[in-house]
């Protein structure tokens, strides 16, 4: 049994994107085992604030994660340290894994350095040209 965390916009699900997914699925391990995995998912007004206008509104793209696991919004930055404290309440102290794609560089991925995480960065995938797609993308 083991408690996953991811976070990001998945404005445009790629296969990049699903591949993460999937290895976060993976780590967790089946529900019925106790595995969880939950999804930072930035609302449409965390993206407007700091990134672009989504392409995709929140609650489609959130319906499209949710068959991977719970998806929670992130408003704010400290939503990320918040969601994953509070994992680390529902593992009961066991470890809970913050799972990144290689692109984000240590230092800036927030809640890496919470007590009780472990950061997992995920190599990228490559089209079939050769370029790597970005987990962030």
């Amino acid at each position: 049994m083991s408690y996953v965390y991811t976070n990001g916009c998945f404005d445009g699900l790629h296969r990049g994107h699903e591949e993460l997914l999937a290895y976060c699925r993976r780590l967790a391990g089946p529900d019925e085992d106790g595995g969880f995995l939950v999804i930072g998912l930035n609302t449409d007004e965390w993206m407007r604030r700091n990134k672009r206008d989504p392409f995709i509104d929140f609650y489609t793209r959130m319906h499209a994660l949710q068959e991977y696991g719970k998806v929670w919004p992130i408003e704010v930055e400290g939503d990320i340290p918040r969601h994953l404290r509070n994992l680390l309440v529902l593992a009961q102290k066991d470890n809970v894994y913050l799972v990144k794609g290689m692109d984000y560089k240590p230092y800036k991925i927030r809640g890496a350095s919470i007590e009780g995480v472990t950061l997992v960065r995920v190599p990228l995938l490559k089209d079939q040209h050769g370029n790597k797609l970005s987990s962030s993308g």
